[in-house]
């Protein structure tokens, strides 16, 4: 074939879109000559795919495969076998309609969820010309339906520490934020205090951020994923002294919605977790 440019454009430049709305294009086509074509055909895909190990003494990984948005339509149609594509440049329009309740676009170290838009130029002599655009599908979650998320993070607790053959403290912590539900790229800001009631200094602290994901195989097989998004490293705490806590950070732009975990671990010879949720 003597195509010399097979390109698709988006009309939303950003290349993201929700579950429902419509996808417009345009296939860039030049061809220097003129060209036997069958027809010019774009799909649009979207699937996930997952595989993982649960054991050494597994022989083959579980996997799964599902789709949600398979697609086709023809832009440009050949009257007959070995029709031409005559010399010149074409644009040729397309749309596909985004099936409802699609799941947003993920990638994970065991699956990921995908979407794209493909272009097919098919010969009957000659190595079709191909070309394919990613797309990314968020999930439109509106936080202000949801009543949890304008909940604020409270999270409390106390502990005595292993010494010797004697236990001292406690150690006591309290860690506050507004709400609970972040939009993407929305800055968190965290408040609270860690009071030092043991004869040890506190090495440091870590507050965490953690994104968890199961996966599901097809014979029923889980795996479980877990994430840090956000790490923050604080100072220590002298024995018998407290600190405040002040942090501000910001989410990451994922246009996936899930639930994470705030975390937050202080070390003295004991490591202790304190979980919250973010929506």
């Amino acid at each position: 074939m003597t195509i010399t440019r097979f390109h698709v454009v988006l009309e939303q430049a950003e290349a993201l879109f929700v579950s429902g709305s419509t996808i417009r294009g345009i296939l860039e086509v030049v061809a220097d000559a003129d060209t036997e074509c069958r027809e010019i055909m774009m799909r649009a895909k979207g699937w996930a795919t997952l595989s993982f190990i649960l054991s050494r003494a597994q022989e083959k990984p579980d996997t799964n495969e599902e789709y949600f948005l398979d697609q086709s339509v023809t832009v440009w149609q050949g009257s007959e076998l070995g029709a031409m594509l005559k010399k010149g440049e074409y644009s040729l329009p397309f749309k596909f309609l985004i099936p409802p309740n699609c799941p947003p676009t993920f990638k994970g170290d065991y699956g990921k969820i995908k979407y794209k838009i493909e272009g097919y130029a098919g010969s009957p002599w000659d190595p079709p010309s191909v070309c394919e655009v990613k797309f990314q599908i968020a999930e439109p979650y509106d936080l202000n339906e949801d009543h949890d998320a304008r909940k604020p993070i409270r999270i409390s607790s106390e502990e005595t520490v292993c010494c010797g053959c004697c236990r001292t403290g406690p150690v006591t912590i309290s860690l506050t934020a507004p709400k609970s539900g972040y939009t993407p790229g929305e800055e968190i800001v965290l408040f609270g205090e860690i009071n030092n009631g043991t004869k040890m200094k506190i090495k440091d602290i870590t507050l965490k951020i953690i994104q968890r994901t199961i996966y599901k195989a097809k014979n029923g097989n889980q795996k479980k994923e877990k994430k840090v998004i956000k790490r923050v490293e604080l100072p220590g705490i002298p024995a018998r002294q407290a600190q405040e806590l002040g942090v501000s950070w910001f989410k990451e732009r994922m246009y996936f919605t899930c639930m994470y975990h705030l975390m937050m671990k202080n070390r003295c010879d004991l490591n202790s977790s304190y979980p919250s949720r973010f929506a």
